[in-house]
């Protein structure tokens, strides 16, 4: 580490401004690389320190300026000389060279930062009065110590944020803005924290705030205390010094001082830590030890013991188990209270303070290691528990029917719970959460508990635990079905508080009643209950009807920015068109049977003149469509007639107005406006295909409904405009020329579904990369436009190579457009494709993967282009199948582009090694979607991997040309029809002969259908002179039965034999010579794991040794496979770890191919993370140690 740290902005930073500071970052070498000096922490000594300087910087040090001096021979230089220090360690000297502004905040108190703009300079101003009033505080609790000046430094990007000298403290920048108007009210608690830990509750004049700091750091530890070691490092030696700052080690440390301050009262606690710094602070010698300082507990505990006793809880790992029983002897009830020692055996001084409820009576105990019960007698009508009061590291469990009273108090005080203190109230949810989910708490105590607790509660800090309840069981809802029951739960719980605080904010409330409003309105939106909705657009009326008076993000930016359901209803509003837009639109529809209504999809639009509303015959015949209903749960909206329409052509006329709006969950449009600088992009397109364009205009948004749509934009003459065809014309006249605006006219569509559309409105710069595909992107210098040169060559090579393989169907154009931290990334429509900008640039500088990284972003997309309007009215339960075909055809046009078929190899590799590893513990299926509401679901998770194994699987067994005819004739019969006519899977009668299966190529579906992968079982037999082969199929965890295509190869001979395990015959037996040694060849795909017998595997590693790297009878893919099964068989105990060492030691010592590497490359991130948090006879590391039997 080193002791001088200088450091200057960036040069591309406006404004930019140099700063060099000099301060040691950990204690660890001092100042010995500024001058020679005894550089040991306990030395102290004074320092007076003058720095020569150039006269337009300015310069800090640990004490006040005494004054400035300059020799007139040098007129741009200038000296600073400092008062001199009082006695002090090197390690808190600092030295900070600067041309940042100052603010002063009070007479000795500055804040230091780069405020070039006075928009900029009140960003700090709550982070000044934070300062000021914690200052405050700490000099009136230590006044006997005297700090002469306090400069606070703001560094933008500061990698080290906890710096803090003598005189001189050291932020990250971030950490002191805090933005009314974008920020939450918790924002305000978290600069606090960031600044002063420990007090910041003082800055706000509320007591409230300590006790969330204790409900906080009480949470937060004893849940890693479960898991981690959270007591302070041991350090031997100064070169481990850096562990000290690895872990939030001291959230324990915290609580364990406040539980220490409660036994011994806060007064001699105070007077303790003042004689303890006094004594220190100036000295070299450690003469006092902070937990001698008061010889015994308070007698009131009955302990009998001195203080340092404490220390035990520094000492051992983990924390304590409170188990409170009762038994009822006659008309008394005995209480025992006993320590449960958790992970260890330690024993803990555990002082206790017990509450019995209705009484107010207090009984105080001690637990020790000499002390192993309590007990004491009460009566059956007396409410006990233990009370936390001011902190308490440990958990109590009670006996069921202490629980059911605690319940029934809280019930029958309906949320007046004044006995009950709210650290207590929180205590009490977070321990029977945890209680709950290691399965010593039955579930519906824990609820009575929160439905009790929960019903009239209006503290933040008694939410807290539950907040986190709330975050800890949100993450797995994706990932289960038949969660609805619990979600309902969590909507009773919010409903009242709910009704109590309202969504509206009061001038005069708390901070922390503001919080907690924010946070139960964002999960009553997360959970989809209807009164948030309609709350957010109450708030974006009364915003859009006085925008001045009721500033929108300011009051409302919680409300929107976490509640997803409702930002269809807010951003364009707001930020882009701050009116509405009106659409004339004209359909010509087919009438195929007499009916006598009209039924179309509209969502968020208002028609202009109900008797402009008109259906018209081409004999001039027109009906007026007056009257309508509305159906909000379906978006439907009907126009009911008085007579028959009989079939025929008809033109369907409507004028509307809306919005456009921005969703990213389940909207019609996804909606993104972008300004940096000049530039500004609106994108108009689906999201994913669950609404269509209803929202742009009313249509028939049925996925598999097609049509031909003639686009026309009206736009400003600056602006350039993109569709999913290429540009017809563009036509203006004289008002639109004074407006500065211009017709773009688009040319017609082919048949597509309404998910296909997509309009582009922009000032983005077009680079050409051919004749009809173009990329746009924000490059305003030619350096960033060099960094899409990469993506520019490979966007060609696989369109081209596309083409060519799906050349009888036309793509007139692509429009690839790079938006910089474009959040959805997986958008492609006909003729436009999305990328988030990053996913595009390669700069030389970056590592060669990085190639196949962008190439591998680029490529599904493009491929996309010829599956995506392949739709039909289940659309969603093939969207899997589109997925797979674009992604796999896109990794053959990677691999060609590059010209190395051993690319497409390691895509085999990566694809195999991530599903099969994914599988073991997800379902890697394609979701079965019933309704729309669901389809978010399809992609929350990287299911597709799987898909595509099993369609190379496929191919492998149909052959690659029955495979490609058949993706051809699929793709051309579908893309333009508004039929589904073929099934993929039926394409084909059976199975190629080869395989000895003689069963129809559907069957191949159980893959999709079935979780989970079969493991092949090879055992080998011998009877006489010959082998027989026994084929077992078992299952992970299902009970499914696949049909398995294996080709088996006979190693030295390099002999091929095909055959078939399937789903009515689970054993096969295969005779051949004791000479012959076989094994699967898995070739380009096999989704399943080998486990061969002994023999087998002894034999595999003779040969890998024997040919010395030269294994052409073992493709690339399969000695990939054969360690990746090795490696996942050892880890599950059912093979011998020797046997896997010796498979890689004779198999990696030739090899050079990364393809096969790459399993083992996978092992040693896999083991390695596990090296720090595992000792000699754990058993990983006895894993690892079977390498040396």
């Amino acid at each position: 580490m080193t002791a001088l740290r200088c450091s200057q902005t960036s040069s591309e930073r406006p404004h930019a401004v140099r700063r060099f500071l000099i301060a040691p970052y950990i204690q660890v070498f001092g100042m010995r690389q500024l001058f020679p000096c005894w550089d040991i922490p306990h030395l102290k000594a004074t320092f007076t320190i003058s720095i020569k300087h150039q006269r337009d910087l300015k310069t800090l040090s640990n004490m006040p300026i005494k004054y400035n001096s300059s020799n007139r021979s040098l007129t741009a230089e200038v000296w600073t000389d400092f008062y001199t220090t009082p006695p002090m360690s090197t390690f808190q000297i600092a030295i900070v060279i600067t041309k940042y502004q100052s603010i002063r905040i009070s007479e000795n108190i500055s804040l230091w930062c780069e405020c070039y703009s006075e928009e900029r300079s009140l960003k700090f101003q709550f982070a000044q009065k934070i300062i000021n009033n914690i200052t405050l505080h700490l000099k009136s609790e230590f006044s006997e110590i005297n700090i002469p000046k306090m400069d606070h430094i703001a560094i933008p990007n500061f990698p080290q944020d906890g710096i803090s000298k003598w005189g001189i403290i050291f932020h990250t920048e971030a950490n002191l803005i805090y933005d009314k108007t974008l920020d939450s009210v918790m924002r305000k608690v978290e600069v606090a924290r960031l600044i002063a830990p420990k007090i910041a509750y003082q800055c706000f004049n509320n007591s409230e705030i300590l006790d969330l700091l204790i409900v906080q750091n009480q949470y937060e530890s004893l849940h890693l205390d479960s898991y981690f070691n959270m007591n302070p490092v041991e350090i031997t030696n100064l070169s481990n010094i850096n562990s000290i700052f690895d872990f939030p080690r001291y959230m324990k440390a915290i609580i364990i001082l406040r539980m220490y301050q409660n036994v011994v009262t806060d007064e001699v606690f105070r007077s303790n830590i003042r004689t303890y710094v006094s004594r220190q602070m100036f000295s070299s010698v450690m003469s006092y030890d902070f937990w001698f300082m008061k010889n015994n507990l308070d007698g009131a505990y009955y302990c009998n013991t001195s203080l340092n006793e404490f220390l035990t809880w520094i000492q051992y790992q983990h924390y304590p188990v409170i188990i409170w029983k009762q038994n009822t002897i006659g008309s008394k009830v005995l209480n025992i209270l006993s320590q449960n020692y958790n992970t260890t055996s330690y024993r803990w001084l555990i002082p206790l303070n017990l509450k019995e409820i209705s009484l107010k009576k207090n009984n105080e105990t001690c637990l020790s290691s000499y002390i192993m019960y309590a007990r004491f007698i009460s009566f059956p009508s007396d409410y006990m528990m233990v009370d936390i009061r001011q902190a308490g590291y440990y958990r109590v469990k009670y006996d069921s029917l202490i629980w059911d009273d605690i319940a029934k108090y809280s019930d029958d005080t309906a949320g007046d719970y004044e006995r009950i203190s709210v650290i207590n109230r929180a205590k009490i949810i977070d321990d029977a959460f945890h209680l709950m989910m290691e399965h010593q708490l039955n579930v519906s105590v824990f609820w009575n508990l929160t439905q009790y607790f929960y019903s009239q509660e209006t503290n933040f800090v008694v939410w807290y635990p539950l907040l986190k309840v709330f975050e800890y069981m949100s993450i797995i809802f994706p990932f289960f079905t038949n969660i609805d029951i619990m979600k309902e739960k969590f909507k009773e719980l919010l409903e009242n508080p709910l009704k109590t605080l309202g969504y509206d904010e009061h001038f005069k409330e708390n901070e922390l009643t503001k919080c907690l409003r924010q946070e139960i309105v964002k999960w009553a939106c997360i959970l989809e209950r209807d009164n948030c909705e309609q709350a957010a657009s109450r708030k974006l009326q009364q915003h859009l009807r006085n925008p001045e008076t009721n500033p929108f993000f300011e009051k409302c930016s919680n409300l929107y920015k976490k509640c997803e359901k409702v930002r269809k209803i807010t951003i364009l509003y707001i930020k882009i068109l701050r009116k509405i837009f009106i659409r004339m639109m004209f359909t010509t529809i087919n009438i195929l049977q007499s009916t006598q209504h009209i039924s179309l999809h509209q969502l968020h639009l208002t028609i202009i003149n109900r008797a402009n509303v008109t259906l018209s015959t081409k004999n001039g015949i027109i009906y007026v469509l007056n009257k309508y209903t509305y159906t909000y749960s379906t978006n439907n909206l009907e126009f009911p007639l008085l007579y028959k329409l009989l079939p025929g052509l008809y033109t369907f006329k409507i004028e509307v107005f809306g919005h456009l709006t921005k969703k990213y969950d389940e909207s019609s449009y996804f909606f993104r406006n972008i300004f940096k600088g000049n530039n500004v992009t609106f994108l108009i397109a689906p999201y994913i295909q669950v609404f269509g364009m209803r929202q742009l205009f009313p249509c028939w948004d049925i996925p598999h409904l097609k049509a031909t749509f003639t686009i026309s934009i009206k736009h400003q003459r600056d602006l350039k405009t993109i569709s999913n065809m290429p540009i017809k014309y563009h036509s203006t006249n004289h008002s639109m020329t004074l407006r500065k605006e211009v017709w773009t006219y688009f040319y017609t569509t082919p048949p597509m579904s309404t998910f296909q559309i997509a309009i582009v409105i922009t000032k983005y710069q077009p680079i050409r990369i051919s004749e009809n595909i173009t990329l746009w992107c924000e490059c305003y210098s030619e350096e960033r436009s060099l960094k899409f040169q990469f993506a520019q060559r490979i966007i060609k090579n696989i369109t081209m190579h596309l083409k060519s393989e799906f050349s009888e169907i036309n793509i007139p154009k692509m429009d690839h457009i790079a938006i910089p931290n474009f959040p959805q990334d997986g958008i492609s429509k006909w003729g436009i494709i999305f990328h988030t900008e990053a996913n595009l640039i390669y700069d030389k500088t970056d590592s060669v993967m990085r190639k196949m990284e962008v190439a591998r972003l680029i490529a599904p997309k493009i491929a996309y282009q010829w599956f995506g309007n392949i739709l039909r009215i289940t659309w969603w339960s093939y969207f899997w199948l589109h997925d797979s075909f674009a992604t796999m055809f896109g990794e053959e046009a990677v691999a060609k582009s590059f010209n190395n078929s051993e690319i497409l190899d390691f895509f085999v590799i990566q694809n195999q090694y991530e599903s099969l590893h994914l599988d073991s513990y997800f379902n890697m299926n394609p979701v079965k979607i019933t309704n729309l509401s669901n389809i978010n679901s399809i992609f929350d998770f990287p299911r597709y991997m799987k898909a595509i194994i099993i369609l190379r699987m496929y191919q492998n067994v149909l052959t690659d040309e029955v495979f490609r005819s058949n993706i051809h004739t699929y793709v051309s019969k579908q893309i333009f029809s508004s039929v589904m006519s073929y099934d993929f899977w039926f394409m084909k009668n059976n199975l190629d002969g080869g395989y000895y299966c003689n069963t129809s190529s559907n069957k191949f579906l159980t893959w999709i259908q079935y979780r989970d992968y079969p493991v092949i079982s090879w055992k080998r037999n011998t009877i006489g002179f010959k082998v027989t082969n026994i084929w077992l199929q078992y299952h992970n965890t299902s009970y499914s039965k696949w049909l398995i295509p294996l080709n088996l190869k006979e190693i030295f001979l390099k002999k091929d034999y095909k055959t078939c395990i399937s789903s009515y015959s689970n054993t096969m037996r295969l005779i051949y010579f004791p000479s012959d040694y076989r094994m699967v060849d898995i070739q380009r795909a096999g989704y399943y794991r080998v486990k061969y017998d002994s023999l087998t595997w002894n034999v595999i590693a003779k040969y890998s040794n024997d040919t010395a790297g030269d294994y052409e009878s073992i493709s690339v893919i399969n000695r990939a496979k054969i360690i990746d099964d090795a490696f996942h068989l050892m880890m599950k105990r059912q093979l011998n770890v020797s046997v896997f060492w010796n498979l890689t030691q004779y198999f990696y010592s030739q090899e050079t191919n990364f393809a096969v590497w790459y399993p083992l490359l996978k092992v040693f991130e896999y083991m390695s993370i596990t090296f720090p948090f595992f000792t000699k006879n754990n058993d990983i590391m006895v894993i690892i140690n079977g390498c040396y039997i």
